[in-house]
Order: structure tokens, then sequence, then C-alpha cells
């Protein structure tokens, strides 16, 4: 039976343990934890023996200790622990050990930064890209003061080659180079403010990549990649060589779950393609009424107009779209705005209607809202006129009921 130890031998024996670890003399290490020494005590700075060991570098006695049960997330006075130590110190192969010890990626310094901000504001290319490939370690954390690793790889920096490489690791690896300091500035704006011409560049290319993976993503309805980019800071005003940002692109395919995730983003409803089309105005004519709420609730301008100068009402009553018609008749849209063509909505829904069920009540809401029965086109025609031209009995007797006149 082994005699207990006393609490001044054990306090002895933990003492030379952590100095034993601290010169790197591994055999002693070994003999004082069969000796009965704790392998998690501390010191009175908080540091165990793996963190002693750490702190002067000793990777075969760090490994030692690993492998005989050593708690490598406890964390010393200064918030250190060997993975962030080692970490921000470019301390590669404990790093290494850390790693395959499965350190809690999740603890920070005294600065509230995780292992990988330090990493990448001291141009520790290899460790960042350790930290990347081969942890969980989040891209996009911020510590106190306001920075992610990207920010910190930029205003710490020289510029130089070793970081213009981190910022490419870190894009690589999915770091939202949208997110600004704490003063609202953002990555680029520091790169350029530094002049670091490379890193600027290679910005750029990030910003032009996402934003055009974005619009491909929106426009063949992949949710997920959409949700990954705009969490990388993919631009949602981004727009391609037909003028279509990833919202429009959505509001083509009537994808109203992609749709919401860019608004919530901050996509702009009201920002128009080559040709003149807008999210909203996509809806009006499509007969999209889930996308035009939507719009509308995003701040949808209701007298934006498209290529023909029109309003979204006169695109609905085009196309019959009589629940389109409704939605926007409780805005303070113009009723009876005229387009290039000299036609209003409801000139529109008699000339390019079809004189059925739907176009029949897109004219008696018109009317019934206070449309101008009596306006006619540019060259004098009423729509009177014109519902009797096309044999629209139905619309005669509406126009004729509110004072239409020929």
């Amino acid at each position: 039976m082994s005699t207990p130890i006393s609490a001044s031998d054990q306090q002895a024996l933990d003492a030379m343990l952590i100095q034993a670890a601290e010169s790197g003399d591994t055999s002693a290490v070994l003999s004082l934890l069969e000796a009965g020494a704790n392998i998690n005590a501390t010191d009175e700075t908080g540091r165990t023996a793996v963190i002693a060991a750490t702190h002067t570098h000793q990777a075969e006695t760090v490994r030692t200790l690993i492998d005989a049960g050593a708690d490598i997330n406890i964390r010393d006075h200064r918030l250190d622990n060997p993975f962030l130590y080692a970490s921000a110190e470019g301390l590669y192969e404990i790093v290494k050990l850390t790693i395959e010890a499965k350190a809690d990626t999740r603890l920070t310094n005294r600065f509230g930064g995780t292992a990988l901000i330090p990493a990448a504001e001291r141009g520790h290319v290899e460790i960042v890209h350790e930290l990347l490939t081969r942890t969980d370690v989040d891209v996009n954390h911020i510590n106190n003061l306001g920075w992610t690793a990207l920010l910190e790889a930029i205003i710490l920096s020289d510029g130089g080659e070793r970081h213009q490489q981190i910022v490419q690791l870190l894009v690589d690896h999915g770091a939202n180079i949208s997110i600004p300091d704490k003063n609202g500035i953002t990555p680029l704006e520091h790169a350029r403010a530094r002049g670091f011409r490379e890193i600027e560049q290679i910005l750029l290319a990030t910003e032009q990549a996402r934003g055009e993976q974005l619009i491909r993503a929106a426009e063949q309805g992949d949710t997920e990649s959409v949700k990954k980019l705009l969490a990388q800071g993919a631009s949602v005003e981004m727009q391609d060589e037909n003028g279509r940002t990833a919202l429009i692109a959505a509001a083509y395919q009537n994808n109203l779950a992609i749709a919401e995730l860019l608004i919530q983003a901050g996509a702009d409803v009201n920002r128009q393609d080559n040709t003149q089309q807008s999210a909203y105005l996509i809806a009006t004519s499509e007969g999209y009424l889930e996308l035009l709420r939507f719009t509308l609730q995003a701040g949808a301008d209701v007298h934006s107009t498209d290529s023909y100068n029109g309003t979204g009402l006169i695109r609905a009553a085009d196309r019959g779209h009589v629940e389109i018609i409704q939605e926007l008749l409780k805005t303070d849209i113009k009723i009876d705005h005229i387009n290039n063509l000299g036609w209003t909505a409801l000139l529109e829904a008699i000339i390019l209607g079809d004189g059925g069920p739907r176009h029949i009540e897109v004219v008696r809401i018109l009317v019934g809202a206070g449309a101008n029965v009596n306006l006619a086109d540019s060259n004098g025609t009423t729509p009177l006129a014109h519902a009797r031209q096309r044999g629209y009995l139905q619309i005669i007797e509406i126009l004729s009921a509110a004072g239409a006149h020929e």
C-alpha cells in the first residue's frame, strides 16, 4: 500500500514538475508524474506544466505531457494556453500537437481573440493554414478591439508577402470581407488607406467573385450557397453583365426563400437591371403576390417605372393580375399614370387584355378605385371606344355605368 503524500510534499512535486517542463527535462517530467505530481497543477501565474513547456518551446515535453493526459485547455492568468500561445508565437510543432489533442478553438486570449487572430496579425502563414484547414476555428470571430483575423492581418501588418498570403488564405476559407471595425471601416478601406495594393487586389477579386457566385446561386435556387456567400460578405448589390443583382435573379425565378434572405441582407428592391426591371417590377408583371408583398415591406418605390415608363400597376393590368392590382391600390401608386405608349392602367387592361374574366375584374377594380374612365390614349381614343372596337361587352357596361364616353 502506497504512503499518502502530504500537502507540502504534493506542492513540492507539482512545483518541480512545472520547473522540469519549463526546462524541457522530459525524463524528469515522467519521473515526477510517476511519483505522484499533479499533471494539471498550476503555479502562482496559473501556468500548468504543459503551458510552461510551451512558453520555452519544448515541443517534445509538450508531447509527453499531452500523451500523459495534460489538459491543454486550461488557461493561465494571462488567459494563455498551449494552443493560444503557440499560435500567437509561431510555434508550429506545438500548434500541431494541440490540434491533434483537440484543443478548444472557441477559447480566447486576453484580447477576446481566437488563436487565428494573433497568428494572422504576426504573419504566421503556416499556422494560419493549419488552423483553417485542420480546425473549426471561427474565421470571422471578432475580438474585443472589434477586429476579425482579416482586419488584424491588414491593420497591424506591413502589407508584405506573408500577410498577403494570409489574407488570401482567410478569404479562401470564407472570411467575411464586409465586416468593418468599430468605426465602420472595412478591410478594403483599411488596405487602401495603407497603400497595400496587393491586398486591395485580393479583396477586390474576392468581392467580384463572390458577387458573381451569389447571382448564380440565386438564379439556380441554391439556398445553401446563398446563405454561405452572404455569411462571407458577398455583395447583394453586385450586378452582372445584364445589370442583374442576386435579388433580381431570384425574382425572375419567384424564389421567395432566397429573395427574403437577400432582402434581409440589405438587397435594394428598387435596383434595376439593363432592361429597367427590378424585383418589385418583376413581381407586378409576373403576378408574384408574395414577392410583391416582400418588396413593398422592404420599401419598394411604387412610382418607379419600366422601360416603357410604365408603373407596376400598368404592367399588372395588362396581364390581368387581379391580386397584384388589389395590393398595389393599397399604396399611393398613381392610378392614372400614362406610359410612353400613351396608356394608363385602364387603357392597357383593355387594349392588351383579352376581355376575359380576369381583365373584366381588373377594369372593375380600377374603375371602382377612381380611374379616369375618359382619359384617352395619345390618338384620342377613349377606354370605352377601345372596348367597343373589341366587343368587350361587360367592360363596356362597367365603363358606361361609370360615366364613360367615346
